[in-house]
């Protein structure tokens, strides 16, 4: 997901600026998931400076206003954020709308309705999300459990359920964290 939302954040840059990441719970594996494939994903530009990845937002809004706003000051001429989810993307951008700062753009994972609204407004400075699934995650992790309890299978397994990236262009085809066909 983070891979995701990073290579759309490069592609708009095209290639070329500063970029920084506002982290979260390192405990957590998918705020270091999303991290490392947001990181890696930028190496792969020379033109693009990762800025920071150690400021924590804590995926909350407030974490992500502060987050943000010390960004701004540390690296006034910053050119995009990736936030590891939503809520603290929405937080960042109040920051950066606060800071009368414009050209700033945010990225992030999760794909939840509030994100997808201000995705659609003109003035957003939010640019894509990593939609998540969650009743796709839910009937794999109900598959999952019944195939162990039944015996079909006894080992632990990692299955990952692909992501889809949200844009103003696609915006409309997503809601109530899923896309519209999916209700």
């Amino acid at each position: 997901a983070g891979q995701l939302s990073c290579q759309y954040l490069a592609d708009t840059l095209s290639g070329v600026g500063e970029v920084a990441i506002i982290n979260g719970w390192t405990a957590l594996s998918s705020t270091r998931n999303r991290v490392d494939g947001c990181r890696e994903t930028l190496k792969k530009y020379s033109g693009i400076k990762l800025v920071s990845y150690s400021h924590n937002g804590s995926g909350s809004y407030s974490g992500g206003v502060e987050s943000m706003t010390y960004l701004l000051l540390e690296y006034p001429n910053i050119d995009a954020v990736f936030a590891i989810n939503d809520v603290s993307a929405l937080g960042a951008e109040e920051a950066v709308r606060q800071s009368g700062n414009n050209k700033v753009i945010i990225a992030s994972v999760d794909g939840s309705p509030l994100f997808l609204e201000r995705l659609k407004s003109k003035d957003s400075q939010l640019v894509a999300t990593a939609a998540q699934f969650p009743r796709a995650i839910a009937q794999k992790a109900v598959t999952l459990a019944l195939q162990k309890l039944i015996k079909i299978t006894s080992s632990h397994t990692t299955e990952l359920i692909p992501t889809e990236l949200v844009t103003k262009q696609n915006v409309n085809l997503f809601s109530n964290w899923g896309k519209q066909n999916e209700r």
